[in-house]
């Protein structure tokens, strides 16, 4: 009998964006399909744009890692935090002209947070122990996963912005493990005062960035390729 050990994580990461709560959320998911890069990105802010800056302490950006296979019962599912964002926002008088750009430095990915497994839901009940968080975290940094020394960042950048500000619709380009693809995204955008809030989820495929899913046992215990991506970014005015 498999001892019940941790998949290791094959992730991303990414993004800018948003969304409301990860416990029983209802909102639809984007499908996983993203292209290669299409088009120049905005080369300055347009004229007028409003600047405003990440906050770091009150966003988040998270990933959902599924575990696969026949034996996936004997491994878990995995949450994956990203700290220390930073990013700009460039809020245009017309809003197709507004522009933004993230960092997630991956050093920085924290592995399965109780706190984060417990609001993620059931799919996350399982408890991998202390051994299992070290052993899997190196190995989603290492060189076999997202080589966090070759390729320190995941960044998110604004190809094209559409929609409102209620309900923007964006294409994002994500480069991820050296590279970029681009990726279309609801976006639910809000403004209060000097703050202006996203949020939103969607899919990415590891192997659309080049990395082989983690695959044990001729496959009957692996890492599905599809993982999910929740965010809510906070950014504030900023000064002159």
């Amino acid at each position: 009998m498999m001892r019940n050990t941790a998949i290791p994580f094959y992730v991303v990461s990414a993004l800018a964006g948003l969304m409301l709560s990860l416990a029983g959320c209802q909102t639809a998911v984007t499908k996983p399909g993203s292209t290669a890069p299409s088009g120049a990105l905005p080369s300055k802010p347009a004229e007028g744009s409003v600047h405003y800056t990440v906050d770091a302490a009150h966003s988040e950006v998270e990933f959902f890692v599924y575990k696969a296979g026949a034996f996936a019962a004997f491994g878990h599912n995995h949450t994956v935090e990203a700290h220390a964002l930073q990013g700009d926002v460039y809020l245009a008088p017309a809003f197709k002209d507004s522009s933004f750009s993230l960092r997630l430095p991956v050093k920085d990915f924290e592995l399965d947070r109780p706190e984060a497994r417990a609001a993620a839901g059931a799919d996350f009940a399982s408890k991998p122990t202390a051994s299992d968080i070290k052993g899997t975290t190196e190995h989603m940094l290492g060189a076999d996963c997202l080589d966090a020394e070759k390729y320190p960042d995941v960044t998110v950048q604004s190809v094209s912005v559409g929609g409102s500000e209620a309900k923007a619709g964006l294409t994002l380009r994500i480069t991820l493990h050296g590279t970029a693809r681009d990726i279309k995204v609801p976006v639910t955008v809000d403004k209060q005062g000097d703050d202006l809030s996203a949020s939103g989820d969607f899919e990415l495929k590891q192997s659309e960035f080049g990395m082989k899913p983690y695959s044990a046992l001729g496959g009957s215990l692996q890492v599905a390729d599809a993982l999910k991506v929740h965010f809510k970014i906070l950014a504030r005015k900023a000064a002159p």
